[in-house]
Formats: C-alpha cells, sequence, structure tokens
C-alpha cells in the first residue's frame, strides 16, 4: 500500500510505486466524490482557496510579530497555520 511505498521511497528506492499509490488514492478519491454527488474540480478548488486564504493569514501573523516566513522554523510555522487556522474558523462561526 501506499505507507510501504512512501517507506521504500525515503529509503531511496521505489519511487514509482509511491507514483502508482497515489495515483489509486487520487482515483478513489474521485470515485468517493462522484458516488457523494460532489463534484471533485469544484471540491478541489474550494480547499485551494481555503489554503491560499490560511496562508495569507499566517504570513499576516507572522508579519504582525515582525518575523518572514522564510526566517520561522518547522515549528514556528507550525504554530502560526494553527493560529491562521483558528482565526478562519472563527470567521465562520
Amino acid at each position: 500500500g501506499l505507507r510501504e511505498a512512501l517507506a521504500l521511497c525515503a529509503s531511496g528506492d521505489a519511487p514509482g510505486d509511491v507514483s502508482e499509490e497515489i495515483g489509486d488514492l487520487l482515483f478513489s478519491a474521485v470515485s468517493l466524490s462522484r458516488s457523494s454527488k460532489v463534484h471533485p474540480e469544484l471540491a478541489l478548488t474550494a480547499a485551494t482557496e481555503k489554503f491560499i486564504r490560511r496562508f495569507e493569514l499566517m504570513e499576516a501573523l507572522a508579519g504582525r510579530d515582525g518575523r518572514a516566513l522564510e526566517s520561522l522554523s518547522p515549528d514556528e510555522m507550525g504554530n502560526y497555520w494553527k493560529m491562521a487556522k483558528g482565526q478562519a474558523g472563527a470567521a465562520r462561526a
């Protein structure tokens, strides 16, 4: 499965297996979407737009603190992402 292929890829082996497994995963997601009467392209577009909004908010929050995204450690970036996600969720409520 995908986990096994990713483990092999991480060790430098079988990147083609990962591609095949991810292809299968995407195919399954599209099939699930269609059977749920959800247009897969519209759902992906909405998810992409949500990501962009959160990323821009994360960038603004870091800027407010005088930080550039390039200067953040992965942990710091994760913290700003959580703050952006929380603010975006509060705005929907």
